[in-house]
């Protein structure tokens, strides 16, 4: 679930669900394993507290013939107040510039990348600009971006921040993946922290590549230094925290420093369900299956069993110990959670009925939402349905179209006459007696 605001300035949740099929051939067997997100529609809210989105959501899951007990997973944006809910609910050289969009982070690395690689060209056309355009705006608007961008500080900064969208759009990309699982996405983003701390270590040689960008076009290669001031004091006066006079430790402390670590706390904070999530499901993960012990694999499938305790009974850790020892050859060659579930009911579905507990834990590890990826891509349709000439469109409309556009390959396969009869029997007026 995610929110965003519409052209009449009205806040929309996107409803996405996310649930996995067993795929099946003619003759019942089982063929494929399907991780599947069906779009709902959008709904209408206007307070964007905890208790109202509770309600909203509740109200949803009702109104669409679900059942809340039958819930086993909830995917917010890390929003604060989504929080709230979830607790109540249980190559360089081809480099053009590009425009930057506020709702696809992938353009803010696009943005950042082109302005890093055609510097100097952008600080040409710049000049250019402010001595031969006509518009005196222009000039002046031009004039200023050049002083600002021939700035040591704003080189410096394009620099870091190339680096950092370069670790963070390849983990976005991932994230953003329909098929992607909770133990490939914490390892992903526990190595993009990894790497982001370390970088805390390169300002020299951020500092030197942001030099050799700088005096390609003859810009200031040194961080500006900023005067001392000077206070009268008294011979009583205690002595005082002094400001960092020196332009590079300055900028090192309060801007290089202060803007990875803001970046690796969030990193930490907005991922902490899905680290717990994953360490839940941790017995059931091919590599905890390849090197436990029996005791504490008996231990991780216990904490399991007893978290899930209506889907999953007493005997789960046991059984996961004999399917263990029954198919480690199989288990040792698969390498994610989908693999091995494929393994257990495709390839050997005459196992499946004797490894019950393990396949329920399998297929609900794989129904808990990763993102909100899903929810955030109906946004795009939203802008393109409800636009100016049509703010005035309802609710309902809004909904059902943006559900036919959105899943339209599933509208497709629908039997209209039997559409058209079902709504015909709906909206009649006569009366058959």
């Amino acid at each position: 679930m995610d929110t965003t605001q519409d052209i009449s300035k009205r806040d929309q949740i996107s409803q996405v669900y996310r649930y996995v099929t067993i795929q099946r051939d003619e003759n019942d067997n089982a063929k494929d394993i399907l991780i599947n997100n069906a779009f709902l529609g959008f709904v209408e809210t206007v307070d964007t507290s905890a208790r109202e989105l509770q309600k909203k959501i509740l109200d949803s899951i009702e109104s669409n013939g679900f059942h809340l007990s039958k819930c086993r997973g909830q995917g917010y944006d890390g929003a604060a107040n989504m929080s709230g809910v979830y607790s109540e609910l249980s190559e360089h050289g081809k480099v053009t510039m590009k425009r930057l969009c506020p709702t696809r982070w992938c353009s803010r690395h696009d943005a950042i990348a082109a302005l890093r690689y055609r510097y100097v060209d952008i600080m040409k056309a710049l000049t250019k600009i402010a001595l031969v355009s006509e518009k005196r705006e222009e000039r002046d608007e031009a004039t200023a971006l050049k002083n600002h961008m021939e700035k040591f500080s704003f080189i410096f900064l394009v620099v870091q921040q190339t680096k950092i969208l370069e670790n963070m759009n390849a983990v976005s990309k991932m994230l953003q993946a329909k098929d992607v699982d909770i133990h490939k996405a914490v390892g992903v983003l526990q190595n993009t922290i990894q790497v982001l701390s370390a970088y805390r270590d390169d300002f020299d040689q951020v500092k030197r590549t942001a030099q050799n960008l700088a005096e390609r076009w003859g810009a200031q290669s040194e961080f500006t230094e900023i005067s001392k001031r000077r206070m009268k004091r008294h011979f009583d006066e205690l002595s005082q925290d002094e400001r960092l006079s020196d332009g590079e430790s300055r900028f090192r402390i309060n801007v290089f420093n202060a803007n990875l670590d803001i970046i690796n706390s969030q990193l930490s904070q907005r991922f902490t369900s899905m680290r717990e999530t994953n360490k839940l499901f941790q017995a059931i993960h091919p590599g905890t299956l390849n090197r436990a012990q029996d005791n504490a694999l008996h231990q991780h499938a216990q904490r399991l069993s007893d978290h899930y305790s209506r889907d999953l009974s007493p005997s789960f850790p046991v059984q996961l110990l004999a399917f263990r020892a029954c198919f480690k050859t199989e288990i040792a060659k698969e390498p994610s959670v989908k693999d091995m579930t494929k393994m257990l009911i495709v390839d050997h579905s005459s196992m499946a009925a004797t490894f019950s507990e393990v396949c329920t834990a399998l297929l609900l590890y794989l129904t808990i939402p990763v993102t909100v990826a899903t929810a955030e891509r109906s946004f795009s349709k939203l802008k393109l349905i409800k636009t100016y000439l049509r703010s005035s469109m309802g609710q309902e409309r809004l909904s059902g179209l943006a559900t036919l556009s959105i899943e339209n390959s599933r509208a497709r396969k629908l039997d209209l006459s039997s559409v058209v009869d079902d709504f015909a029997e709906r909206k009649a007026r006569k009366i058959n007696f």
